[in-house]
């Protein structure tokens, strides 16, 4: 993401049309790929926070649960989900753009199934995943702190 935003989104941001045009194939493909690493990482960060609610809320199932192998096919799992949520991004019907005069990501159309479906539905859902997990997992802590 870092290597996108300094070879595509910051002389965009700073050169505006001079360096990109709105629907240009650079953009829609630059912008596929900040998608792709966004959602693959809002996937991983649920996951990370699946692997220490099964550590701290059900410690003996732990290594049965995340094994190295289960581990690497949950990583797995991820970018291809990730990859696959991002991919409606490259048919026009569910583009999603840099626009440089306002400094944010479009979409095109706007209100496009894209962004109602996957893109609210998957940000929300490990947002809110993430939430609960991590609560209980405080909750946890704070129980086993009030026993000892």
């Amino acid at each position: 993401m870092v290597v996108i935003s300094l070879a595509h989104l910051v002389p965009a941001t700073a050169f505006h049309s001079a360096f990109l045009d709105f629907h240009s194939v650079r953009n829609i493909v630059m912008i596929f790929f900040y998608d792709l690493f966004w959602y693959t990482a809002v996937l991983q960060l649920g996951l990370m926070a699946c692997n220490r609610f099964v550590s701290i809320v059900y410690p003996m199932e732990y290594k049965w649960l995340f094994s190295p192998r289960k581990a690497f096919l949950a990583i797995l799992f991820g970018y291809a989900l990730g990859f696959a949520v991002s991919l409606p991004t490259l048919f026009p019907c569910c583009h999603t753009l840099w626009n440089s005069d306002y400094y944010i990501t479009v979409y095109d159309p706007m209100n496009t199934w894209y962004y109602l479906l996957f893109s609210l539905l998957i940000s929300s859902r490990s947002g809110v995943s993430m939430l609960f997990v991590w609560y209980r997992v405080l909750l946890e802590l704070e129980l086993n702190t009030v026993k000892s």
